[in-house]
């Protein structure tokens, strides 16, 4: 994220705490800008009073989460990723004794 965006972001989140209405504040009264212990965070409180939109499961996904067989196929990558990092590290070491040899002869 570059600075530009950056603060665009902060722009954002200050102006929609701007916008609300604070809950100490009277009515007519401006809303002091940020928390109350003066933390400013991108998602602060925006749907702290507000239900939040959720989807169930579909499909595939349905299936794996009622019979915990997503936990499964997420070792079985695991296990895959170290696989594969054990052997690139076996085969770099192989290539560093075969190049140590060929210095030494």
């Amino acid at each position: 994220m570059t600075t530009a965006e950056f603060a665009s972001a902060i722009t954002i989140v200050q102006d929609a705490q701007d916008a609300r209405p604070s809950q100490d504040a009277e009515p007519g009264q401006e809303a002091p800008s940020g928390n109350s212990d003066g933390i400013v965070t991108p998602y602060d409180s925006v749907w702290a009073n507000s239900n939040v939109p959720t989807q169930q499961p579909s499909g595939l996904e349905a299936a794996l989460l009622k019979e915990d067989k997503l936990y499964t196929v997420l070792a079985v990558v695991l296990i895959i990723w170290f696989g594969i990092l054990f052997f690139i590290a076996r085969t770099d070491r192989k290539l560093d004794a075969l190049e140590n040899q060929e210095r030494q002869a």
